[in-house]
């Protein structure tokens, strides 16, 4: 299945696969060092990963423009109340394509998590109150990632779908 967004660009997902949600957000995402960073729990003494600034103002930026129409388009809103609702867990499948200045000045995997994190807060803001809950990355069972040049225009696309196996 092709689908395109206003900007014109083109997210690819499984024929198979129901996509609810699609976005191009012109930034770069962190890489994993850039994003986490290990803390002391303060209350039980053991460590823990935290979000660096770094990570905070990218999902604050990323949060802001996945609520504007113009990056971001949630395709099936009925859908996505479907999942919200459903007493037992959906699975979901994730396209995310990175369009980086040049192909080899970052690792393909190193942002996948904080991409993970801003998309699944999102999703938190816009289900309706008392389903925020229902909305946690581990319903993620498939994952696509790919990694592409784009000098003009460095950016990350993502689609998400209910995986069909």
């Amino acid at each position: 299945m092709s689908i395109s967004i206003r900007t014109g660009e083109t997210l690819i997902a499984s024929s198979s696969d129901v996509v609810f949600f699609i976005a191009s957000i012109p930034i770069i995402p962190p890489g994993i060092n850039q994003s986490y960073a290990p803390a002391r729990n303060v209350k039980t003494g053991s460590m823990m990963l935290v979000h660096t600034p770094v990570a905070k103002r990218f999902l604050r930026d990323v949060s802001m423009l996945l609520a504007d129409s113009t990056h971001a388009k949630l395709i099936d809103p009925s859908l996505f109340n479907a999942i919200s609702y459903a007493s037992k867990k959906v699975p979901l499948s994730m396209m995310l394509s990175i369009y980086y200045p040049t192909l080899w000045q970052h690792d393909i995997d190193g942002c996948e998590k904080i991409v993970t994190d801003g998309l699944f807060t999102h999703f938190k803001k816009i289900a309706v109150q008392g389903d925020e809950k229902s909305w946690n990355d581990n319903r993620i069972v498939e994952k696509t990632t790919r990694k592409f040049a784009d000098k003009n225009r460095p950016r990350f696309e993502l689609s998400i779908a209910c995986a069909t196996r």
